[in-house]
C-alpha cells in the first residue's frame, strides 16, 4: 500500500513509518476511580460525528450514515440515544470526555479516506457539480468519481476516539471493517453490518449490561491496559527512528535533555515554557501551554522585526534627510538669482505702468468733465423738445376725440333722417326748436375740460 501512495521512484532517500492516527491521551488515567458503572449512565447509544463531504468518498459518508440510521432505529424503538453530525453539536475538551462516559455505547466507524487525488481532478469536478447544485454534492451523485478510485486503495484506519472510548470502558458498536488490524470483531467491539442486516442482535447485545462490561473491559486491555498505543510509546517510536537514521548517515545528535522534569507545569520557569526546544512530558498539556508558547515566539519574531524595521527605516528617513536638504541647497543656489531678477523685472514694470496709469486718468478725467458740459445742454435742449412734444400730443388727442364723437354724432343723425325721409320739414321748419335731430346739444370739448382724458 505504501509503494503504491509513496512509490520509492519518487522517495528514494526516504523511509515510511507506519503510525496511527492517534494514541491513549494520557490524562484520561486518571478518571479510572470516577466513572459510573453502565447501568448508571443515562444515553444507551451516543455519538458525534461529522459530514466532511463527498469528495472523502465511501469512509466519509458512512461517519454521517451509521449515526443517521441508528438514530431513527432508536427512535422507533424508544433507546435512549443522543446521536449528531453537525457542527454546531460538536464537543471539545472535558465536556467531550463527559459525554463518552455517559453513555452505555458509543458508535463508531473507521477513519481516513481512501481517495487519493493526485492531480486534484476529483476536488475540481466536485467544486463544480456544488457550483451547479448551488450547494454540498450528495455521495450518491458523487459515487461515480471516487468508487474507481476508492477501489483500488483499502486504509481501513483506527480513530482516536476509539482509544477515547476504551480508556472511559464505554463499549463500543462499529461498521465492520479493519480498525488497523489493532481490534476484533466481538472481542473488544459489537460489530454492526454496514447495511444494518444485525441491527436487531446488536440491540439485543446492548442490552446485556453483564456482556457490555467484559467487552469494555477486553477493549481497556488491549488499547489502553497493554500501553503499546500509548503517546509514550509513539515518541519511543519516532527516538528509535531518528537514531536508526543518525548512525546510518553517520551523524551527530544533540544529547537529551535529561536534567528536565518531566513534566512542566504553570509557575515555571517562563523561559522553560517559551523555549523553542521543546521539553519531554509525561503526557500530552493542555492546549493553552502551546497556545501562549506561539504567542511568545511571535512576540519574539514581531519584536525582531521592529528592531529590523526601526534599524531600517532610521537610516533610511537620515539618507533622505540628507539628500533633501542637499536638494534644497542646490535649488536655492540655482534659482536665487533669477528669483532677483524677476523681482527687479516686476518693479520696473509697475514703475512704467504707474506713471502711464496716472497720464491715462488725468486725460480722461478733464474728457469726462468735456462730455459733461456738452451733454448737460444737449439734455436741457432735449426736454425742451419733449415739452413742445407733449403739448401738440395733447391737442392731436383732443382733436381724436372730437373725431370720434362728431363720427357718433353724424352715424345717429343719419340714422334720424331715414326714419324721418318720409316727413321731412321744409326749409324754414328745420332749424325750428320743434324739430330738432338730437335730443340735447352736447357741449363743446376744451383741453382743459373734465371730458378731455388723456389716459
Amino acid at each position: 500500500m505504501i509503494e503504491r501512495v509513496f512509490p520509492r521512484r519518487l522517495f528514494p532517500a526516504t523511509d515510511f513509518i507506519t503510525v496511527l492516527t492517534g494514541y491513549v491521551p494520557g490524562s484520561l488515567s486518571g478518571r479510572g476511580d470516577r466513572l459510573p458503572r453502565l447501568q448508571e449512565r443515562p444515553i444507551c447509544v451516543g455519538y458525534r460525528g461529522r459530514d466532511v463531504g463527498a469528495r472523502y468518498g465511501k469512509r466519509a459518508f458512512e461517519k454521517v450514515e451509521i449515526g443517521r440510521r441508528m438514530r431513527e432505529i432508536c427512535a422507533q424503538r424508544g433507546i435512549s440515544h443522543d446521536i449528531e453530525w453537525t457542527e454546531d453539536k460538536r464537543l471539545y475538551g472535558e465536556a467531550w470526555y463527559d459525554f463518552i462516559a455517559s453513555c452505555r455505547a458509543n458508535l463508531g466507524s473507521e477513519t481516513g479516506s481512501n481517495v487519493f487525488d493526485f492531480d486534484g481532478s476529483t476536488e475540481t469536478e466536485y467544486e463544480r457539480l456544488a457550483a451547479l447544485l448551488g450547494g454540498p454534492v450528495p455521495h450518491e451523485k458523487f459515487r461515480a468519481y471516487t468508487d474507481p478510485v476508492e477501489s483500488q486503495y483499502d486504509t481501513g484506519l483506527i480513530s482516536p476516539r476509539l482509544f477515547e472510548a476504551a480508556a472511559l470502558r464505554t463499549p463500543m458498536i462499529l461498521f465492520t471493517g479493519q480498525y488497523s488490524g489493532l481490534i476484533q470483531p466481538n472481542e473488544h467491539y459489537i460489530e454492526l453490518k454496514k447495511d444494518f442486516s444485525n441491527i436487531d442482535a446488536v440491540i439485543a447485545r446492548v442490552e446485556d449490561q453483564e456482556d457490555l462490561e467484559r467487552l469494555a473491559d477486553r477493549a481497556f486491555d488491549r488499547l489502553v491496559g497493554s500501553g503499546d498505543f500509548s503517546y509514550r510509546q509513539f515518541v519511543k517510536l519516532v527516538d528509535t527512528t531518528i537514531s536508526r537514521k543518525a548512525a546510518e548517515l553517520r551523524a551527530t545528535l544533540r544529547p537529551p535533555l535529561r536534567d528536565v522534569p518531566g513534566t512542566v507545569e504553570i509557575g515555571a520557569d517562563l523561559e522553560v515554557l517559551t523555549s523553542r526546544r521543546e521539553r519531554p512530558t509525561e503526557a500530552p498539556r493542555h492546549p493553552v501551554f502551546f497556545r501562549y508558547k506561539s504567542i511568545a515566539w511571535e512576540n519574539e519574531d514581531l519584536k525582531s522585526e521592529i528592531t529590523r524595521l526601526t534599524r531600517f527605516y532610521t537610516d533610511e528617513i537620515t539618507h533622505i534627510n540628507d539628500a533633501y536638504r542637499a536638494e534644497i541647497a542646490r535649488l536655492n543656489d540655482t534659482y536665487r538669482a533669477e528669483i532677483n531678477q524677476l523681482n527687479q523685472e516686476i518693479e520696473r514694470i509697475h514703475g512704467v505702468y504707474k506713471a502711464e496709469i496716472a497720464e491715462l486718468h488725468a486725460v480722461y478725467k478733464a474728457e469726462i468733465a468735456e462730455l459733461h458740459a456738452v451733454y448737460k445742454a444737449e439734455i436741457a435742449r432735449l426736454r425742451e423738445i419733449i415739452s413742445e412734444v407733449r403739448d401738440r400730443l395733447y391737442w392731436l388727442i383732443f382733436i381724436h376725440r372730437l373725431y370720434k364723437r362728431s363720427a357718433t354724432g353724424m352715424r345717429a343723425f343719419g340714422q334720424t333722417l331715414r326714419k324721418r325721409a318720409g316727413s321731412l320739414p321744409s326749409i324754414d321748419s328745420f332749424w325750428s326748436p320743434a324739430w330738432r335731430p338730437f335730443p340735447k346739444r352736447r357741449p363743446k370739448l376744451h383741453p382743459e375740460s373734465q371730458d378731455f382724458d388723456l389716459q
